[in-house]
């Protein structure tokens, strides 16, 4: 379901029959990506993605034709398994941004289209909204149908029994050693430490494409950036936050952002990681 309002935005609701987990990697794995991405008729031939705040993304989407339709941009924020917020500017494959105009789209086209993805639950399904903000009134029409047929392929893929949940075969080690940058590793090797310390029954994987820890459900991830790490807890909104540290918008998970071990005392990383983990166990006896 799409709808419009008068400030040049589009939304769209839709309901899957999938956990959340398995919509996010949709969004944000690659591989799962460009299975869905672009009109019905459309193949996908090239998805690069940093994901990570301020990391990039090139996707390409071909004609029939063969004419290669590409959007590139920026991600604003990235909160797993809630939010994804991008900018979205047309491109040649090379990532050269290019002008509306040049692929034959009429209207007043802003610098760069902002997009909103939100994923929330209900039972064992996941609701996620998606907002494009900018699109002009001459292409709404088109943008919302290209966006439906998407949605629709997306339904396809989180609704099968072959897409995997997680990329649990992924090493952490090997994902700090690719991904994470050389001065942010120690805050990593830290939050790893403590963790294993502290909640040495959860199950330490590569989930929504970073670190996360699992027991009876998600209770902490580990989200480097270039700019910092985020310490994210999946009930952190439940916590008592008497060191008033914790941040975000969610109303369920919040995170702390550190940029060296030095930032927090290791003993208030304990107090949050204790909450977590004994939330985690309160829900395995319900």
């Amino acid at each position: 379901m799409s709808k419009r309002n008068d400030n040049r935005e589009l939304f769209y609701t839709r309901t899957f029959n999938a956990p959340r987990e398995r919509v996010w990697d949709a969004w944000t794995r690659p591989e799962l990506f460009g299975r869905w991405w672009g009109p019905k008729i459309f193949s996908v031939p090239l998805v690069k993605t940093d994901l990570r705040e301020g990391g990039s993304y090139l996707w390409c989407m071909r004609s029939p034709e063969g004419r290669d339709f590409c959007n590139t941009g920026e991600f604003r924020e990235i909160v797993p398994p809630e939010r994804i917020v991008f900018s979205q500017k047309f491109a040649d494959t090379g990532g050269r941004v290019l002008p509306a105009a040049e692929f034959g789209l009429p209207g007043d086209w802003p610098p760069e289209i902002l997009v909103t993805v939100r994923f929330g639950t209900k039972g064992k399904k996941t609701i996620m909204t998606v907002t494009e903000s900018g699109i002009p009134e001459e292409m709404r029409g088109p943008a919302s149908a290209g966006m439906n047929e998407s949605l629709d392929k997306l339904a396809g893929v989180v609704e099968e029994d072959l897409v995997s949940t997680a990329g649990e075969s992924d090493s952490v080690d090997e994902f700090v050693a690719r991904k994470v940058l050389p001065e942010f590793q120690p805050v990593v090797a830290m939050l790893r430490e403590l963790m294993r310390e502290e909640a040495p029954g959860a199950k330490e994987v590569i989930a929504y494409g970073i670190p996360a820890y699992k027991g009876k459900k998600l209770i902490a991830v580990i989200n480097p950036t270039k700019n910092y790490v985020t310490f994210g807890f999946g009930r952190g909104a439940e916590f008592e936050d008497r060191y008033e540290l914790l941040q975000g918008e969610g109303h369920v998970s919040k995170h702390v952002k550190i940029k060296k071990t030095r930032d927090i005392d290791r003993n208030v990383l304990r107090y949050y990681i204790q909450q977590a983990v004994r939330l985690d166990e309160e829900s395995a006896k319900n």
